[in-house]
């Protein structure tokens, strides 16, 4: 895939895959089993409840395990969403994108129901701060096939580029009981929109064999129905 497609105005391109996980040892375990290289930690999430640990592949792309981060107090609905995770599953993805603006008014016109802003950081093993900001997008019908987007504010600091390099991503699929969301998608994703099957699959190249992530039977609502879920509650 390449690194940059235009789809409208914005500049998207494939980011990263998050690996849901109740523990973050064994998000890494299942990981270092299928990729044959263990996870870096990466830091704490503050305000999330979460922690992570990375994974590098080519062309500014990465796997992220995401799991409970024991250490932060209180009741946040994302951190006890992953605490319910019975194994570790690939379970939600990322668009990179250029603009937000001009990406949040397009998913508008593309019919798509809630959309959040939200900024994020942590720090970094090195002490460095990492800082980006997010569009989280709800599409019912697509759960957790609907993308979240992110816009890093240093590149030169993506997760890709410290991390150890498991290899590379060559496909993207998506199938969905839904209407397209092939203009909010980078062209390299192959989209089978109303279909009678469910699901996310992404394939690597990783020390010469082929890798496949599949998502649950069950998959998971899109982060942002997490959150307004709980605000709600």
């Amino acid at each position: 895939m390449t690194e940059l497609d235009r789809v409208g105005s914005p500049l998207l391109s494939v980011d990263h895959f998050l690996i849901a996980c109740a523990d973050l040892a064994e998000g890494c375990a299942y990981l270092e089993s299928l990729f044959g290289c263990c996870p870096q930690v990466g830091g704490a999430h503050p305000g999330m409840g979460t922690r992570n640990a990375l994974l590098a592949l080519e062309n500014n792309v990465y796997i992220e395990v995401i799991a409970p981060d024991p250490q932060q107090p209180g009741n946040m609905p994302f951190r006890n969403y992953l605490y319910d995770v019975s194994q570790p599953s690939l379970m939600w993805w990322s668009i990179r994108c250029e603009n937000l603006d001009a990406l949040q008014a397009l998913a508008q016109q593309c019919g798509v129901e809630a959309c959040m802003r939200q900024p994020g950081s942590r720090t970094t093993p090195d002490g460095q701060e990492l800082e980006w900001d997010l569009l989280l997008a709800d599409q019912p019908q697509l759960g957790a096939l609907m993308p979240f987007y992110i816009h890093w504010r240093q590149m030169e600091l993506h997760p890709s580029r410290a991390a150890p390099l498991a290899g590379e991503l060559l496909e993207v699929e998506l199938q969905h009981r839904g209407d397209s969301i092939a203009g909010l998608l980078p062209s390299g994703v192959n989209e089978r929109p109303q279909s009678t099957e469910l699901g996310m699959r992404a394939v690597f190249k990783a020390a010469g064999k082929t890798v496949s992530l599949q998502s649950p039977d069950e998959f998971a609502p899109a982060i942002v129905r997490i959150m307004m879920d709980a605000d709600v509650a």
